[in-house]
């Protein structure tokens, strides 16, 4: 499975498992993971799910923007940090991931 910790410096790398048509240009596929939803409960058809968004938000004036990690949970939503949003990996019912611009 994937694991937050497999997500390395440059984000998720599935180059090996995707065919891509630059793929003789050393072209990348990363990914960065950008959503996480989550689980609580004895069945998927029972039980409470909350989410954690990642948000790029401006660093005060600064040039580059900060990175926000938001948790939703009914009708709270509230800051949360990275390390929390790693720590709740084992109730991730799905991750959601884009692929980063560059590769």
């Amino acid at each position: 499975g994937v694991d937050f910790k497999d997500e390395g410096e440059g984000g998720l790398d599935m180059t090996r498992w995707l065919i891509d048509e630059r793929e003789g240009e050393g072209v990348k596929s990363c990914y960065e993971l950008y959503a996480t939803l989550h689980h609580v409960g004895n069945s998927i058809n029972q039980g409470h799910y909350t989410a954690n968004i990642k948000t790029v938000g401006d660093n005060e004036g600064a040039k580059e923007k900060r990175e926000v990690w938001l948790h939703c949970d009914d009708g709270w939503v509230g800051e949360v940090l990275r390390e929390e949003v790693e720590e709740e990996r084992e109730s991730v019912y799905a991750m959601f991931f884009e692929r980063r611009k560059g590769m």
